[in-house]
């Protein structure tokens, strides 16, 4: 029924834009976004990978450090790992407390999508063996010793979209 409606609104749009309407009104791209982020949309991708990561032993690694150099050290991790979706092509999609996800191949479409996520897996698990980025930023556990993850994926067919509007800053 989204997808109809979604449908709809679009040949009405064009519509209006083909013809000049008598109210002079023309919908923008940043107008559409607008009105589809309101009401929620998803599409449909058929050929998409989707990486999950997550610290090993991030509990006992909470329960040992201040609030604050947990957040300190997620950021830092997360700030790399932002920079390795974007050196292979990946969109994060979300972090959750240690997980980190990201999708190759969606919003735009990409036929190495499989090769892009593994890569950035494979970069991800390096960075962390590499003692200058983990002596440079912190990336230690509560006894000193290199973070650890676990790094997997999966690829094929997707459904995707924005689904409510806030979020804390």
């Amino acid at each position: 029924q989204l997808k109809e409606n979604q449908d709809d609104q679009i040949r009405q749009e064009a519509e209006l834009a083909r013809r000049g309407s008598d109210q002079g009104s023309v919908i923008t791209p940043s107008q559409r976004l607008s009105y589809q982020m309101s009401v929620g949309f998803a599409e449909a991708y058929d050929a998409v990978s989707i990486l999950f990561s997550d610290v090993v032993g991030f509990t006992p690694i909470g329960s040992s450090i201040e609030p604050e150099e947990l957040v300190q050290l997620l950021n830092e991790l997360f700030t790399l790992f932002d920079d390795l979706a974007e050196e292979c092509g990946l969109e994060k999609i979300k972090t959750i407390g240690d997980a980190y996800m990201a999708a190759a191949g969606l919003p735009t479409p990409n036929p190495m999508h499989t090769q892009a996520a593994a890569r950035m897996g494979l970069r991800m698990i390096e960075v962390l063996e590499d003692p200058s980025i983990v002596d440079d930023c912190g990336l230690v556990d509560h006894m000193g010793r290199p973070l650890r993850i676990r790094v997997g994926m999966h690829s094929g067919h997707c459904v995707a979209g924005v689904i409510g509007r806030k979020k804390f800053i």
